[in-house]
């Protein structure tokens, strides 16, 4: 799924408002999409705790809702290829990376 750290989302802003060429949309987005499976076994790694137990698509499918779980765990690639192309730097562009400096 899609992705943004806080501090690329803020530095997306501050980089429109101070770039006046910059018009319609983008996507606020990390560059790099990671699937919900990836990012939470990310987030047990760096956390240092115990792996997370799986939850069957059924399960949460009976609990949360269907529509709900779909979002979830489809597979959406959004790029942020449009701001990247007028010059914004992203700083946390990994999963790896945002979670490491979440937990540091």
């Amino acid at each position: 799924f899609p992705w943004i750290h806080v501090e690329d989302c803020v530095g997306y802003y501050v980089h429109a408002i101070t770039h006046t060429e910059m018009n319609g949309t983008y996507n606020v987005v990390a560059g790099e999409p990671v699937h919900y499976r990836i990012f939470f076994h990310m987030l047990m790694r760096y956390s240092r705790k115990v792996p997370y137990i799986r939850i069957p698509l059924w399960a949460m499918r009976w609990k949360m809702g269907r529509e709900f779980v779909s979002e979830m765990t489809a597979d959406q690639k959004i790029t942020p290829t449009r701001i990247l192309s007028v010059g914004y730097e992203p700083v946390l562009n990994t999963i790896a990376d945002a979670v490491r400096y979440e937990l540091e």
